[in-house]
């Protein structure tokens, strides 16, 4: 038995090794002007490239919070389950969303995050399981809705899940999709908010606000602002000890 959890476990980390080395890399960048100086500097379309990367690293750390972007078995294809990625992470959401209440959320300081990567990679890989166990038990239960149907989105005619099946699907999981989905708007304000911390807290109004222009470089720079003066005592501690 104990052979066999520690096969389990090594299998495990393989499955999410990659997604954590990603994640890092990518922070690296966006936090890297530590190294340099305490001033994000705009020649040669730097504010382009920050957020671009900005936007990278939002994407792989909304990935990390999927349960099926941890696992070898992601799309169900060693378990004849084909299509239930996009059935948890596509449809279930787009079917769900309208009823949700929605949370409010708020960026903190992740002084290690390397421990923090991996302690949300982990909290997915532990709901594989139950993504896929309970997918074959709604399919499998007698009386259960068409899993399969036919939707028109544009000028296209796409074979879908129904919207009958997902819904029972969703109630099976119990929010899990929901609570997933906070997670990890909370997951990539926090880090883009970190990493400019660990950047020197750099002015970024002076150097990247143009006036009377609003664009997503705009946005970010204020919500930056934001978090800095609520946690403004914290944000000074931080910079002596750098």
């Amino acid at each position: 038995m104990r052979t066999n959890a520690n096969t389990a476990s090594r299998r495990r980390l393989k499955d999410t090794i990659s997604t954590s080395t990603i994640i890092q890399t990518e922070y690296r960048h966006v936090d890297g002007t530590k190294h340099v100086n305490a001033t994000v500097k705009t020649h040669c379309g730097q504010e382009e490239f920050y957020l671009r990367l900005s936007a990278d690293l939002g994407h792989y750390i909304g990935d990390a919070h999927v349960p099926l972007h941890t696992t070898a078995n992601y799309n169900g294809q060693f378990t004849g389950q084909i299509g239930i990625h996009a059935l948890w992470e596509t449809h279930v959401y787009e079917t769900s969303r309208p009823y949700w209440t929605g949370q409010r959320i708020e960026a903190v300081y992740i002084s290690d995050i390397r421990e923090w990567v991996w302690s949300r990679i982990m909290s997915s890989n532990a709901n594989v399981e139950e993504v896929l166990r309970m997918e074959k038990a709604v399919r499998e239960r007698v009386g259960a809705p068409d899993v399969w149907g036919y939707r028109t989105r544009g000028r296209t005619l796409s074979l879908i899940p129904t919207p009958g099946f997902c819904e029972e699907y969703n109630d099976s999981l119990d929010g899990m999709v929901e609570e997933r989905f906070y997670m990890a708007a909370e997951g990539i304000a926090s880090v883009w908010y970190s990493a400019w911390v660990d950047a020197g807290a750099p002015n970024l109004e002076h150097d990247l606000i143009k006036p009377k222009k609003r664009n997503l470089m705009n946005e970010l720079v204020h919500f930056l602002r934001a978090r800095l003066q609520n946690q403004k005592e914290h944000v000074e501690e931080d910079l002596i000890s750098h």
